[in-house]
């Protein structure tokens, strides 16, 4: 697409001739700029010049206006004269040249170019004859300092030229290749208002390469658009057949979702009709073989009924027997629940025996969390940062004591003394200081009496669970036979086994680790107090010294100084084990304490769990109490019926001939029915075989369905999706259509002069732009030497051999 662009703009800039106003100036002609730029090979400015053109209607004094470093009159031999930015010179009719010079002026573009060979970045001078890989990169973009409005408006077109023999492209991106003559032509399109980065690869032999041309003109395009509001109308008529296609779509999977419903719904009764069918005709089959084993029977039975008719009056007698027993059986299921009530009021006592438990635990909960609240609140860190921090100001004063005597003659003693009787004070009021930390002996206390208390309400559960296990079944008046009673027994034998787990849950999560905190805080508090208790000795160690100090004369200096000295070493040995010993319990003290408010925490669960687990065992003996009570009252309608049950006897026994002549007759009759039920059952195996091949063929077409509604979803799924992409496609494309041609197309632009403003009337600025040749024969290189004698074609001609390299 960018390259077809391309193409159209150069063509266009091709066939569209340059167009001549008839616009007034000063001298009553429009003018013409052709600006010549030679630029080195990193792209930089070398000179400048303006050639600019007029066309005179008559012979008269052409005025133009420029700052320039010097001018040529390219047309006649008539002097130029310039005032300031005001050129004058007298001109034929006809057209008129004559050329400016602006080293200084600044171009419209700026020009980077960088070469590069095998991947390292060379000079174009180093780059001349060479082989291998070259990569070229041109880059142009807007000068800040010239004028926007041809950076703006105007097309650079880029051309590099190289020697066919020994070029090859390897990239050249948005580059239009040609052959012109023995050279490869690169030509490139730079449009307004667009920066560019321009990179060629190619692999080349014995490099050279032709100057670098880069021509900038006004951008100008007849370009007539089709109207799209034809093609847009199609379009919109596209969306709605999409849109009519989706419904469509989506109705038909809707309706097959629906079809194979319904379809499976009805091969599941196909299904199940099929096999009814099957077995009713396995089922006839068997009543077939019955009727004939019934028959069989049934004269068999015909002779029993004479003998049941004899046993039945047995049957009643025992019938009688068994009236009498369900009514015993009534009056014992009375002082069975009886028994079973007072049973149920002991478990209520037992309830109540674990609630009393249970608060007596409460006050054990709140001891842990008191204990809890102390643990949280003692700052152990600072009390061991502290003690640290005055063992070593000891340790410190002793040396500096040390130090000072051992370099103090007899006359220092009197400041000394001083000194000696604030250490004293010091080590007085360490030992003053020096005991348990606050709390801690207090916590242990604690401790201690809430793990008594803890285990004492653990063996009172454990004599709990003990009569759970153990009741006394004769105390309650149960039969330890009776189906309830087992259930009730295991019942009870789960809540003890609840309560032996929740107790060893304590004792492992609750009482043994707190035991074992308890011995650890013992430990440190009795290591604490003996290097509290050494401390309190540097004192009684220390006053012997000072009473020295204080009583001091000249022969006791020595002594003094030994035991300052030793006492000093002593407590220096001291303060190093006191300082490690306190780095350790520092490091170890949170992580027990840490686990030791976790065992709170979980030993407080326990308890509530424990709670709850009575409270359970209490609901559970109301529902056996209420079971049994229900078990009563059965046992009375039980015995109630027996005494229908002995009229009803009676009754049969007297409708027993009545039986016997029935029993015979159906005998008689039963032959005739076993004849027909073997055609009944041939006709139910044809049935079945017919039901079962409909079902297969309803199983077929739901396959059908099935595959169908899946087929017809993914449509609808695909139409949905095509529908809601296509939803507006015309006005996007028809937006993007004229966001193209708003880009693309050439926008409005009324030329102006590129060497000064007060030249109003122009009709074109043109821009030609000559890089230098790398590597070019002696020949293209050459200078030409100026004559005294050139026409004035020959100083045209002359104005661009000087802008080659």
């Amino acid at each position: 697409m960018k390259k077809l662009l391309s193409w159209l703009i150069i063509l266009t800039l091709m066939l569209s001739p340059i167009s001549y106003g008839q616009t007034k100036q000063t001298n009553d002609s429009p003018k013409q700029e052709v600006v010549y730029a030679k630029i080195d090979h990193t792209g930089a400015v070398d000179s400048l010049s303006v050639v600019n053109v007029f066309r005179l209607a008559r012979d008269g004094v052409v005025t133009d206006f420029g700052e320039y470093e010097s001018t040529t009159n390219l047309t006649n031999l008539e002097s130029i004269e310039v005032k300031g930015d005001r050129i004058e010179v007298p001109a034929k009719a006809g057209i008129f040249y004559y050329q400016g010079n602006q080293p200084d002026r600044a171009l419209p573009w700026l020009v980077d170019i960088d070469y590069f060979l095998d991947g390292k970045a060379v000079s174009a001078e180093e780059l001349a004859g060479k082989t291998g890989e070259l990569r070229l990169r041109l880059r142009i973009s807007n000068n800040p300092e010239a004028d926007p409005i041809f950076f703006e408006h105007y097309l650079l077109q880029v051309s590099l030229q190289f020697p066919q023999d020994g070029f090859h492209v390897l990239e050249a991106k948005d580059a239009t290749e040609a052959i012109s003559g023995e050279d490869k032509l690169l030509t490139y399109t730079v449009l307004p208002d667009k920066a560019a980065d321009i990179e060629l690869i190619a692999s080349v032999r014995d490099f050279a390469m032709k100057p670098i041309m880069l021509n900038g003109l006004p951008f100008q395009m007849a370009l007539e658009l089709p109207d799209m509001d034809d093609s847009l109308g199609d379009l919109a008529l596209l969306q709605d057949a999409i849109k009519q296609l989706n419904d469509g779509a989506q109705a038909l999977a809707d309706g097959l979702a629906l079809a194979g419903s319904g379809g499976s719904e009805l091969y599941g009764g196909a299904d199940s009709l099929a096999g009814g069918g099957f077995q009713m005709s396995d089922g006839l089959d068997q009543f077939s073989e019955g009727l004939y084993q019934y028959q069989s029977g049934l004269e068999a039975y015909r002779d029993g009924v004479v003998a049941f008719d004899d046993g039945l009056g047995q049957l009643v007698d025992g019938i009688e027997q068994l009236s009498d027993g369900l009514n015993d059986y009534a009056a014992g299921s009375d002082q069975a629940t009886d028994g079973l009530n007072q049973y149920i009021d002991g478990v209520n006592q037992y309830v109540g025996g674990v609630n009393q438990a249970l608060d007596m635990i409460i006050p054990l909960i709140n001891e842990v969390e008191k204990a809890k609240g102390i643990l949280e609140l003692i700052d152990f860190s600072e009390a061991i940062e502290q003690t640290k921090i005055a063992s070593n100001r000891i340790d410190q004063a002793l040396r500096e004591i040390a130090e000072a005597i051992g370099e103090m003659d007899v006359s220092q003693f009197e400041a000394m003394k001083a000194s000696s009787a604030q250490l004293l004070a010091l080590l007085e009021s360490i030992e003053a200081e020096a005991g348990a930390i606050p709390g801690l002996s207090d916590l242990i206390s604690r401790l201690q009496a809430a793990n008594g208390n803890l285990e004492t309400q653990l063996q009172a559960l454990e004599t709990i669970a003990y009569q759970l296990r153990h009741p006394d079944l004769t105390a309650l008046g149960v039969d330890p036979e009776d189906v309830n009673t087992q259930s009730l027994l295991a019942y009870m034998a789960s809540q003890a086994d609840q309560l032996d787990g929740v107790m060893a849950e304590i004792r492992a999560g609750t009482l043994h680790p707190v035991a074992g905190i308890i011995s650890e805080l013992i430990e440190f508090e009795a290591g604490l107090q003996d290097v509290l208790g050494g401390l309190s000795g540097l004192a009684d160690a220390y006053r012997p010294i000072d009473d020295m100090i204080q009583g001091f004369d000249g022969s006791a200096l020595e002594e003094l100084k030994n035991r300052v000295l030793a006492a000093s070493e002593r407590y220096s040995e001291l303060n190093e084990e006191f300082q490690r010993y306190l780095d350790e319990m520092g490091e170890e003290l949170p992580a027990m304490i840490e686990e030791l408010l976790a065992n709170i925490d979980q030993a407080a669960d326990g308890m509530n769990q424990l709670r709850d687990g009575g409270n359970s065992l209490v609901s559970g003996g109301e529902d056996i109490r209420a079971g049994f009570a229900q078990l009563n009252d059965g046992a009375h309608e039980l015995a109630g019926g027996s005494d229908q049950l002995v009229l009803g006897a009676r009754q049969i026994r007297d409708g027993s001939s009545g039986l016997t002549y029935g029993i015979r007759s159906l005998a008689d009759n039963f032959r005739l029915m076993t004849g027909g039920s073997s055609e009944i059952a041939y006709g139910l195996r044809q049935l079945a075989g017919g039901i079962g091949a409909y079902r297969d063929g309803i199983g077929a077409y739901i396959s059908g369905i099935t595959q169908a509604g899946d087929g017809s979803r993914q449509l609808a799924d695909g139409t949905d999706q095509l529908a809601r992409e296509t939803d507006g496609m015309d006005e996007q494309m028809k937006q993007q259509i004229e966001e193209m041609t708003e880009e693309f197309l050439p926008k409005d632009f009324d030329p102006v002069s590129f060497v000064s403003n007060k030249n109003t009337e122009v009709e074109v600025v043109q821009f030609v732009i000559m890089g230098q040749g790398i590597n070019l024969t002696p020949e293209e290189a050459e200078e030409v030497v100026e004559e005294d004698d050139q026409t004035i074609w020959d100083r045209v001609v002359d104005l661009f051999k000087n802008l080659l390299p």
